[in-house]
């Protein structure tokens, strides 16, 4: 799976799913997911929007955006030189997995950039914005590993989204 995701100061047209931030930046977001192997056509784009594509690593099966959820977390980051296979590592084996694990968490997915920056995005639709006070979910996010990981990260820009 790959994913278009758009970003800009207001309502934006076209397709895929529509998000209004209720904390962080860009105000809106739109998601569009793209099955491997048609094309990423950005052509009808309009300037001015923020623009990124990335192709889904985890999970490995394609698991598109669920439709019906109640928030999104969208969060960017980028690994310090040299923690690039840690990273890597972390979101595969405990983050990404581990917010999945929480009740509520409709899908939880990882992508690398095709094209735009940061290189690396985590898509998390949830049943409600109330899932990440969910002491599971803070248990993920307060993790050892996960204490450490920032450390080794920079960045990092997380917007939390309830639908447009």
């Amino acid at each position: 799976m790959q994913m278009i995701l758009v970003g800009g100061a207001g309502p934006l047209p076209g397709g895929g799913q529509h998000w209004k931030a209720i904390e962080g930046e860009p105000a809106y977001r739109r998601l569009v997911d793209v099955p491997d192997g048609q094309p990423l056509d950005v052509s009808a784009w309009h300037s001015g929007e923020q623009l990124w594509t990335g192709r889904q690593v985890f999970p490995a099966a394609d698991l598109a955006s669920p439709e019906g959820a109640g928030a999104l977390l969208a969060v960017c980051q980028e690994p310090v030189e040299g923690a690039e296979e840690e990273f890597r590592a972390w979101m595969d084996q405990e983050h990404v997995p581990g917010l999945a694990s929480v009740p509520g968490v409709l899908a939880a997915r990882r992508f690398e950039a095709i094209s735009g920056r940061p290189r690396f995005f985590a898509v998390y639709h949830l049943a409600s914005r109330d899932v990440m006070d969910d002491p599971r979910w803070k248990a993920v996010g307060g993790s050892e590993w996960t204490r450490r990981m920032r450390s080794y990260t920079r960045g990092r820009v997380r917007a939390v989204y309830v639908p447009a």
